[in-house]
């Protein structure tokens, strides 16, 4: 009984080690380009107008994140705007130092 106890909390542990943390507001993250275009940004969250465009694989800080839309305002040395969170990637917990 207490073995399969405690594979049962390795398991738990192990798995939840694995699974994707969700990019915060402070994260530095990469961007995933979906065309040869690069990554698109955006005036607003839910805004389907472009902005501005960063290449594909770029780094940025998250600055803000709209509950509704479940989009990221991000900012990094090629320019800012608001992306969707399906195209953010954790890099890390930590701002880019710049």
């Amino acid at each position: 009984m207490k073995k399969s106890v405690v594979l049962a909390v390795i398991l738990v542990v192990v798995c939840a080690s694995t699974v994707s943390a969700q990019p915060q507001i402070g994260d530095c993250i990469r961007l995933k380009a979906s065309s040869a275009l690069g990554v698109p940004l955006h005036p607003g969250p839910g805004n389907n107008g472009v902005s501005g465009r960063l290449p594909d694989q770029s780094r940025a800080n998250i600055t803000a994140f709209d509950d509704d839309t479940k989009w990221y305002e991000i900012s990094s040395d090629d320019g800012s705007g608001w992306i969707s969170s399906r195209i953010a990637r954790l890099l890390c917990n930590r701002r880019i130092n710049r």
